[in-house]
């Protein structure tokens, strides 16, 4: 791949939050494309309201200013206009013009967008997008849900934006790319299962579903992963070294590479680890933790893509246990499963993209 390098005057500025309620994977998906854009010469910054500190601690490792905003709500269009303000401050004391401004917010729709172009009409504005459910005044919207369409945001985006639809444009993390296995060639009669219940986690499900799998599945040995602010850490830790034969924890990892390989089964809630299953060919069943995930996870299940148990609020154990029991012990099921991930996502969303944005400046 044309490789090409540009000078400090090439700017792209990242706007998106992470914390305990939002998650971090919209943070850490933009982090992805701004290590490939930094790579090729690009200048990049985050604009971010308060961070944990293993996020800060990664960024400032990657060598990525971070410019910390006020804590605000910004489903109010009063908040949403301090926010701007906010950001147009630091920029004005930076004395530099964004060429790009990169948006991965469920908050963020088209009043904050036209308030920003209101102060910078020359930078263009790339929206990372899944819902669908807003309006927004972007240049170029990516939305890399496997059902996804332009037909979905049809009125939601000026007629000129350019679209990119589909798993081709997943973004993956750097250091995962160099595992990519050409076909699956797991050995599914031991069952080594990845666990991550998404980083906020604020029901405990880890440590429920890990107790499943500990009383009713004897031949599993599970990796669980949980987020820093985990409420139920004592006891989970607790649990995982009463039973350090069959279970690892780990704790807010700088990247989930290391926990996922030598795993041949997952289980958890859709996220940003969803892709990076897929691209290892790790066969995965889900639940879905929030409303906004049902639709997504039903249409993944329906092409082949994994297994959706319905959601976790509403499963009873037996429907768990039940669930669990039927998917791990077809191992033709789990093959074909595999292969359909890695068929789907090749991880090469995050260079088709960052390609894009820098033919662009």
């Amino acid at each position: 791949m044309k490789r090409t390098n540009f000078s400090d005057s090439n700017i792209i500025f990242f706007r998106a939050d992470a914390n305990s309620k939002l998650g971090f994977g919209h943070l850490m998906r933009c982090i992805y494309l701004a290590v490939f854009l930094k790579d090729r010469g690009v200048s990049v910054y985050f604009i971010s309201q308060s961070l944990p500190e293993f996020i800060i601690d990664k960024l400032k490792l990657l060598e990525i200013p971070i410019y910390i905003l006020p804590d605000k709500d910004l489903y109010t269009q009063e908040n949403s206009k301090a926010d701007v303000k906010n950001i147009v401050d630091k920029i004005g004391l930076m004395k530099i013009k964004p060429d790009w401004l990169v948006i991965d917010h469920y908050s963020i729709d088209s009043f904050w967008e036209n308030t920003y172009k209101n102060y910078y009409p020359e930078t263009k504005i790339l929206v990372l997008d899944d819902l669908a459910n807003r309006e927004h005044l972007c240049d170029v919207l990516v939305d890399s849900g496997i059902n996804s369409n332009s037909d979905r945001y049809q009125n939601k985006v000026p007629v000129s934006c350019k679209h990119f639809h589909g798993t081709d444009y997943v973004f993956l993390d750097y250091q995962l790319l160099k595992f990519k296995p050409q076909e699956p060639k797991r050995d599914f009669t031991q069952k080594k299962i990845h666990i991550f219940m998404g980083s906020q986690d604020t029901s405990q499900l880890t440590t429920k579903y890990t107790l499943i799998f500990l009383k009713y599945f004897e031949d599993v040995n599970l990796n669980i992963v949980v987020g820093p602010n985990y409420t139920d850490q004592k006891e989970l830790n607790e649990l995982t070294i009463k039973n350090a034969k069959k279970t690892t924890l780990t704790i807010a990892p700088i990247t989930m590479v290391d926990s996922l390989l030598g795993c041949n089964i997952a289980f958890g809630a859709p996220g940003v680890t969803t892709w990076e299953r897929a691209f290892l060919g790790i066969p995965s069943i889900y639940v879905s933790t929030h409303p906004n995930q049902e639709k997504i996870l039903e249409a993944m299940a329906n092409k082949g893509f994994c297994t959706y148990l319905g959601s976790a609020q509403k499963l009873s154990e037996k429907k768990i246990i039940d669930g669990l029991n039927q998917f791990i012990s077809k191992q033709l099921y789990l093959h074909q499963l595999s292969l359909n991930s890695l068929k789907a996502v090749d991880g090469l969303g995050t260079s088709r993209i960052g390609e894009y944005l820098c033919s662009k400046i």
